[in-house]
């Protein structure tokens, strides 16, 4: 079972390159619904780091209140630098660290919370030993 689980997490999920320094960008608009979305930092070694941004646009007409912005899972971490309140057109972004200390596949979530709608964005990530 646990090779089968590897096999599928490594054929559904793109290798990241191991290359310092990349960042893959992923863009966001607001909206006036829930909006789900998958990404995969792919393949990893354990005890390495990988990340990504995620940008997000208010799209007006009127500003985007941000109530909170939620990071689960243990392997992954997140900084961001969105205010309180996003302004028509304005942009922030939220960097997500992921930074597995044990072996296989980890899931997890980032979750934008808005005035009126949410963004979630479910992670996945794998990892091996070096």
């Amino acid at each position: 079972m646990k090779k089968l689980i590897v096999m599928m997490s490594l054929l559904l999920a793109p290798i990241v390159s191991l290359a310092a320094g990349e960042v893959q960008t992923f863009a966001l608009q607001t909206q006036a619904q829930d909006q789900y979305y998958n990404y995969s930092f792919g393949s990893i070694f354990q005890n390495s780091r990988a990340f990504a941004d995620f940008t997000l646009t208010a799209n007006g007409p009127d500003a985007t209140v941000i109530r909170r912005i939620v990071i689960r899972g243990f392997a992954y971490d997140a900084t961001s630098n969105c205010p309180e309140v996003l302004m028509p057109g304005q942009t922030c972004t939220t960097r997500v660290f992921y930074w597995p200390t044990t072996q296989g596949p980890h899931w997890g979530e980032l979750a934008f919370v808005l005035n009126d709608s949410n963004i979630y964005i479910r992670l996945f990530g794998n990892t091996f030993p070096r």
